[in-house]
Parts: structure tokens; C-alpha cells; sequence
């Protein structure tokens, strides 16, 4: 229906947007379209659509209440509508409008900036604080934290999430470059071991985790640790590391895990850490290639002393690379997991069925290039 009233030019629809030909065709619940005349006068054009604001004739009352106040503000109060952000006096004044054409009051959009910011300030204050507790427990006292994320084209040495500097003999921590806390302590951890070694990391509790490991084993893999012992002298606990370190290669990972011999050395691994006082750390805090990753450095750092070498730098790449962890880990920061995407799409989903959505909105519930779920409402369609 079209008509015009006091010089505004209306049209009033009422879609149907639960029909599968309105399927990302949603339109907004109200339109504003400025235009000139042949005479070069500015006018205005209205369009409603019943079917997504939910308007009654006390509402269309109070919206033709509001745009006939609009044509005296015009000028300010226009301009705040099309950068979407205005005054609290004038959200106040064109409440209706406001909502439906999706403008924020500038106190609203500030104190949503400073509610982001202290989120972001309390994660990254989280994620220093694992990184000292951990050094804590480590006994470490070269390890420096900095926040100074990576930028679009930046370097490797610039993205990377911990380095050590050989000259000084200090582990940095970039916690700019990291995730969250989980991130930042499996980081301190690689580049620890990388340059200290689990032995000299853990002591006697990664003697005991040795010894675990061995006395678990079935009688092939002591048979070949046993075999592998007079090497070092008979030291089984040397030749059980060793036989770990194995287990990064894909072949003897893909059988102990298929035999669930993995997960037990894995278990073995956090009572080691729960031990030490770590006793946040749960089986997805590290992931398998993580651990396969951590003891293969350890033995490697066992073999060369400590030392560090071009070719055992180059060496320690591939690995990281071959296993998708350190630098070459997926960038969890810009990818979502499946799990968080659950957790939104049924909060949003709770809100729906609360009835505490507007009538028509658009929720992105995708990881792009990954998954896309698209749902229809009857008060709308969520996206």
C-alpha cells in the first residue's frame, strides 16, 4: 500500500519472511530514502514492512509522530542516523526509528568499547599471568614477556609467539601473538624444552615419568627399549626418551595411538605437570602433536648437549612444520573452533526462543570457507 501524508510519500508492506523465497532477501523493518523533486526540493520516502518490525497502528502513529519531528531536525539528526551512532537525546527523541534503522547511542557504543577493552586487557593480564606461573614452577628466571602483536606483512621473527635470543639466554614470550593462556604457557613450554630439556626441566618427577612409562609398556616396546639401553650404558630411562621421541614420526604415532598407548603416555605426561603444581593443564590444553613435538625436542636437546647449531635450528623448524606446531600452528586467533561456534549459535538460539531478539536480525553463524548454518524464524530470518 502507498500513499502520502503531510509531504512524505509511505509504503506500508507486510512480508512473509518464513517462506523459503525470502532466504537472505530480508527486508529492513523501516527505510529511509531522501530525494529530489523535479523543482530540486529534498523529499522524503518511507517504507515499512509490517511483517518484519511487527508494528500495530499505535506504533505506525508514533513512527509518523517521529518523522514529522524529522523534518524539523533534519540536517544533525540525519546524519547521525546514516553513520548509525547519535546522541543519547536524539535515540531518546526518535526511539522508534532508532531501533529500526539499527542506530546506538554514542554512550551505548562507548561503553561497549570500554567493556571490549577491559575484556582484551583481562586477557592478555590472564595470559601473562600462566606465563610467570609457569616459569614459576619451572624455575625459570630468563624468561621476558612482551605484547606487541604482529602486523599484516610482518616477518617471521615479528609473528612468532616465543623466541629465544642465544646471545643472551633469554626466552621471550610474545603474548600479543598468542591466543589466549593455553597459547602463551604450551609456547613457554616448547621453547623451554627446546633449550633446557625436560630432564632439566622436571628432575626426578620426569625420571619417575620415564620410569612410568617403561613399567606400562607392553613386553615388544620393553624389548625394544631394552635393546636400545645398551647405548647408554643399560640407562633404560635414556632409551625409553628416545623411544618416545620416535613416536614423532607418523607411522609409530598412528600404532600407539590405534593401540591407546599414546593416551596413556599422555596421561603419564600431565600427572607430570599436575606434579610440578600445573595442575590446570587437561588433555586438549595440549594437543597430541604438541606432546610429540615436546618430547622429540628433549631427546634432541639430550644428544647435542644443549647446544644449539645451525643445522639443529633448521632441523627444529621441519619439525614444527611437519607437526603444525610453534610458528607453523594453525593461527587460532583468526579461526574459530567448532566448539565456541556451538556455544554461539545456542546462546543465539536461547535468545530466539526467549523472545528477547528484535523481530528481524542478522546472525552470522559460520566459519568462513568452513561451515554455514542458516535458520528461519516466523519473527524473522537469522543468518
Amino acid at each position: 500500500m502507498s500513499f502520502e501524508k503531510d509531504g512524505v510519500q509511505w509504503e506500508v508492506r507486510s512480508s512473509d519472511h518464513t517462506k523459503p523465497e525470502y532466504y537472505g532477501e530480508a527486508q529492513k523493518p523501516v527505510e529511509l530514502t531522501y530525494y529530489k523533486d523535479k523543482q530540486g526540493e529534498e523529499n522524503l520516502s518511507v517504507s515499512v514492512d509490517l511483517g518484519t518490525s511487527g508494528y500495530n497502528v499505535e506504533d505506525m502513529k508514533a513512527l509518523m509522530a517521529e518523522l514529522d519531528r524529522l523534518k524539523n531536525d533534519a540536517g544533525e539528526v540525519k546524519e547521525s542516523f546514516d553513520r548509525g551512532v547519535a546522541s543519547s537525546e536524539v535515540v531518546e527523541r526518535y526511539p522508534l526509528l532508532s531501533q529500526a534503522l539499527g542506530v546506538k547511542s554514542e554512550n551505548e557504543v562507548r561503553a561497549k568499547e570500554e567493556a571490549r577493552e577491559h575484556a582484551e586487557e583481562a586477557r592478555k593480564q590472564e595470559m601473562r599471568s600462566a606465563v610467570e606461573d609457569m616459569a614459576g614452577k619451572l624455575h625459570l628466571n630468563n624468561v621476558d614477556i612482551v605484547d606487541k602483536p604482529a602486523g599484516r606483512g610482518a616477518g617471521r621473527r615479528e609473528r612468532a609467539k616465543g623466541m629465544f635470543e642465544r646471545s643472551t639466554g633469554r626466552i621471550t614470550i610474545n603474548t600479543g601473538n598468542c591466543a589466549d593462556k593455553r597459547d602463551a604457557v604450551v609456547t613457554l613450554l616448547h621453547e623451554a624444552v627446546a633449550h633446557h630439556g625436560l630432564r632439566k626441566l622436571f628432575g626426578e618427577n620426569f625420571e619417575t615419568f620415564l620410569d612410568n612409562v617403561y613399567n606400562s609398556a607392553n613386553a615388544e616396546i620393553r624389548r625394544i627399549i631394552d635393546k636400545h639401553s645398551h647405548r647408554y650404558d643399560g640407562d633404560k630411562r635414556t632409551a625409553t626418551e628416545e623411544y618416545m621421541a620416535s613416536l614423532a614420526e607418523r607411522t609409530d604415532f598412528e600404532n600407539a595411538k590405534k593401540s591407546g598407548w599414546w593416551q596413556r603416555i599422555k596421561d603419564f605426561f600431565l600427572k607430570m605437570l599436575e606434579k610440578i603444581g600445573l595442575k590446570g593443564f587437561k588433555g586438549e590444553d595440549l594437543s597430541d602433536n604438541e606432546l610429540r613435538y615436546v618430547l622429540w625436542r628433549s631427546y634432541e636437546n639430550l644428544k647435542s648437549g644443549g647446544k644449539d647449531t645451525v643445522f639443529s635450528a633448521a632441523d627444529d623448524l621441519a619439525k614444527q612444520g611437519e607437526l603444525k606446531v610453534g610458528e607453523f600452528a594453525p593461527d587460532a586467533k583468526a579461526e574459530e573452533s567448532v566448539a565456541a561456534l556451538n556455544t554461539r549459535f545456542n546462546n543465539e538460539l536461547q535468545q530466539q526462543i526467549d523472545g528477547n531478539l528484535q523481530a528481524i536480525t542478522f546472525i552470522k553463524w559460520e566459519i568462513p570457507g568452513k561451515y554455514c548454518f542458516q535458520q528461519v524464524f516466523p519473527t524473522g530470518l537469522y543468518r
